[in-house]
């Protein structure tokens, strides 16, 4: 699974002192041995605990329980790369490695990363694990497929965000390896918990006639960076119908309405888009659907030795991502979402002479725009019946006429330069690009061509974008 150069800068912001590590360095008991505890890492409330030490000097986790995936987990002491007493598991045993961290009501778990290796008495250097996953459960948040994991040293895998639930669930597949006594340990697991905000209410505002209602815009504005959103069970297929301005973020947060079996429906009502993400932060959205959002048509020109141009219809109709952030939806619907038209164009005399001015574009990106340097991410998403805007018209003119503008590009999603797209059994389909804007009228010679319609019904990659779609439909 390919992830973009800004996740580390992104995970490094979430972890050190914050975080809880397990290291399983801990007082081998004399008469089970290396024989790990289902206890071991249970609601860390201090540096050295029941013989325990924990490496990390404040931020533990008090409200969280870790469960191994085995009746007697096993302690590898030394052999794997350069990593000391790590918990293994091998193809002649179960096959795999499974950590399984649940907090309690109100509080989330966030993982931020974990150490592997293999034994290297069994392995000629490197092993290739078929698959490294993070569940809540149920939901697929974090998956790497056929990983080179070392056996001399070892491999630290950063999350692309700090992966944040009630339940998480690390497993590491161990089934493949090769023969029998090839193994994978893993160590070093940094985590960390947070307080959960929970919505309430599925009117939209800051301030709302109830003192006690928290809105997703107050939860929003509310939260600290890299906590977490939750919705309550009452709220279950319910509809948050916006106010006329789109939801803004500018810090890391996860959006998780997984705990709803409908989800929730967040709808612009085509009045704004749904929800920009600034620059430099990571989001993670879960069982949201994302509908009827519309970015802001083109201006017109005023025409004039000052005027000529319209401007391009804005981005984003959905969801606007800035720069250098990442963005993991995960069970999310992106539908019925529209970028705004291009501006027209008008007669633009300068000197004594007219010029062929071309009407403004369409807004790229109908569902999705993926602004430069930043990463999106899919995961059992559906992303469709979203369009882009249309070119706007060209100007009219007794000499000169202006071409009609370029639809918008990527009906579903847009990726800017440098951005990178991974999907995994996910669905765009059903999308598509506004058409190219009419070209001006002309009384003595020709009039105006007409625009080019939008490129990329489901997908518009520009300049180095990366693009890595596994069990998708378009």
């Amino acid at each position: 699974m390919a992830f973009t150069r800004l996740v580390l800068a992104l995970c490094a912001l979430t972890s050190s002192s914050w975080s809880t590590i397990l290291d399983f360095n801990f007082v081998v008991d004399p008469i089970e041995g290396s024989i790990l505890h289902d206890t071991y890492g249970n609601n860390v409330t201090s540096g050295t605990q029941d013989g325990i030490s924990y490496p990390e000097g404040e931020g533990f986790t008090p409200n969280v329980t870790t469960h191994f995936g085995r009746f007697d987990p096993f302690i590898g002491p030394t052999g794997y790369g350069s990593l000391s007493n790590v918990f293994y598991d091998a193809e002649a045993n179960s096959g795999y490695i499974m950590v399984t961290f649940t907090a309690t009501a109100g509080k989330i778990v966030n993982l931020h990363s974990f150490d592997l290796a293999g034994l290297v008495s069994s392995f000629p250097g490197t092993a290739i694990v078929g698959e490294i996953k993070v569940t809540d459960g149920t939901n697929t948040l974090f998956i790497e497929s056929n990983k080179e994991i070392s056996a001399t040293t070892f491999t630290t895998l950063t999350c692309p965000l700090p992966l944040q639930a009630q339940t998480l669930v690390l497993t590491v597949d161990a089934t493949n390896l090769g023969p029998l006594n090839r193994s994978i340990g893993v160590d070093n697991i940094s985590f960390s918990e947070s307080d959960a905000l929970v919505v309430n209410t599925a009117e939209d505002g800051v301030t709302l006639p109830t003192g006690n209602s928290i809105s997703l815009r107050r939860a929003i504005l509310e939260a600290s960076p890299w906590s977490s959103i939750t919705f309550d069970p009452s709220l279950n297929g319910q509809t948050i119908s916006l106010n006329g301005t789109q939801l803004s973020i500018d810090k890391g947060l996860t959006i998780d309405a997984s705990n709803l079996s409908d989800g929730i429906t967040i709808d612009a009502n085509q009045q704004s888009r749904v929800m920009e993400i600034g620059d430099m932060v990571g989001v993670t959205l879960r069982a949201l659907k994302i509908y009827g959002g519309q970015s802001s048509r083109g201006i017109d020109s005023v025409g004039g030795s000052n005027g000529g141009f319209g401007s391009n219809g804005g981005s984003g109709g959905g969801i606007h991502l800035g720069s250098n952030s990442v963005l993991a939806l995960s069970s999310c619907t992106i539908s019925g979402n529209r970028t705004g038209d291009g501006g027209n164009s008008s007669f633009m005399a300068v000197g004594g002479f007219g010029f062929n001015v071309p009407g403004a574009s369409g807004g790229n990106g109908g569902g999705i725009y993926v602004d430069n340097d930043s990463s999106l991410t899919l995961a059992n998403c559906i992303i469709g019946t979203n369009q882009t805007g249309i070119g706007g018209n060209g100007n009219d003119g007794g000499f000169v006429a202006g071409d009609g503008g370029t639809g918008g590009h990527g009906g579903g999603i847009y990726l800017d330069s440098n951005a990178s797209l991974t999907a995994n059994d996910s669905v765009i389909k059903i999308n598509s690009t506004g058409v190219g804007g009419n070209g001006g009228a002309n009384t003595r010679f020709s009039g105006g061509d007409g625009g080019i319609g939008g490129h990329g019904g489901a997908i518009y990659a520009f300049d180095n974008s990366i693009l890595e779609l596994t069990s998708c439909t378009l």
